[in-house]
Parts: C-alpha cells; structure tokens; sequence
C-alpha cells in the first residue's frame, strides 16, 4: 500500500484490499481447476456449491472472466474443497522482508527480541516516498479501518481471516467491545489477538511524535 500511496485509514486501502483479494482468489480458483485436471476433483464435488455454480453467485463474481471459469470448473472440477485463508505470521513476514501479512506495521523501525537473538526491522521500500505511509503505527490507526478492509478481504475468501486488533492498553472496555461487535456487524467470521500497549510505548510514541 505504501509503494501504491495509499494511506491505511482510507476509502482507498479498503478498495484496493478488495480488488487484490479478489485477484489471488481468481488465480488460486483456476489453478485448482488446473490440477483437477491433471489428478481429478477432491471427493465431494459433485453436488457441492463449486458444481452448481452456488460458490460464485455467493461471492456475486459476474464479470466474464470468472463466467468462463465457472463453466471450467463445472466440466473440469476443482482439486481441493478449501482453498483459502489468512493469518498474520510475523516471522515469515521478516525473512520475506515484507510486512506481518494484512496487519499494519508496528513501527517504522524497531528491534525484534526473539527467545536467543534480537534483530532490526526496518519498513521495506522505505525512502523519503513511501515514510508517510509508515509513520502512523499499528496502535494509533483506527482499527475500524482494519475491520473494514479486512471485510472487503472476506468475501474473497472461501474460509476466513485471522487478524489482530492493536489497542492503546487505556482503552475502555465499551470501546473494545465495540470494535468486536464492528468486526461482527461486516460479516467476518474471526478475529484473532487483541494486542495493547505498555505504557512505555506510549511515551515513547508521543516522544517520537514531538
């Protein structure tokens, strides 16, 4: 999203999660398509919604690329069932040099301390560009704006999503619930942890700030 400019908190972070994850759910439907030709469909297939076409009418993909891979699908099948779902893994994220999977980023820069080595983790592509995509850390965005993009994300997906929510640890308990019943009300099936703050976060974030 930096490399694109788009900013987290925005109508346009929510579009773009959308057209992506309905991008690498096209791409992972056709390959199963494409191996169920190659080794046959997974047991269940026949009657299943992939069959009917139920699975797409669902998802209200309509466009004439996922109309021909539909009718592929209802001659050739699919190889796997499931195909689909998200969790944030923070230390594949690290050896990938990429950010903790669809979570925002902790902080621009920062020290990571696993149980027998501590190492720096620096936002990748940062350059005078792509900082003020960066600077607003994980824990002051408005997570509203996770949980929406997250709902864009969800239609894509044939499972469900697994992500954190990153709270102030002053936060209220009316306000946290708050945001799980958010989470609810956009039709996503899971969140995950509910990371908070120390206080030493904090004054080192406003000190930073100044």
């Amino acid at each position: 999203m930096a490399l694109e400019g788009i900013h987290w908190e925005t109508e346009e972070a929510v579009a773009f999660a959308d057209k992506l994850y309905e991008e690498i759910a096209y791409h992972t439907i056709r390959s199963s398509m494409e191996l169920a030709k190659e080794k046959g469909a997974y047991r269940e297939f026949e009657g299943s919604e992939w069959q009917t076409g139920e699975y797409f009418e669902r998802k209200n993909y309509s466009s004439d690329r996922w109309h021909q891979l539909q009718s592929d699908i209802t001659q050739n099948g699919v190889r796997n069932g499931w195909m689909m779902a998200v969790a944030p893994n923070s230390s594949t994220a690290k050896i990938g040099g990429s950010t903790d999977g669809i979570d925002p980023l902790y902080a621009v820069e920062y020290a990571e301390e696993k149980k027998n080595f501590k190492f720096k983790v620096t936002a990748p592509d940062l350059d005078h560009r792509t900082y003020d995509y960066y600077r607003r850390s994980r824990h002051v965005l408005d997570q509203k704006w996770s949980i929406r993009q997250n709902a864009a994300r969800q239609r894509h997906i044939d499972q469900s999503i697994s992500f954190n929510f990153y709270v102030p640890h002053t936060i209220k308990a009316k306000e946290l619930l708050g945001l799980h019943f958010e989470a609810w009300e956009q039709n996503l099936k899971t969140t995950y942890y509910v990371r908070s703050t120390s206080q030493a976060e904090i004054e080192e974030c406003e000190a930073c700030q100044s």
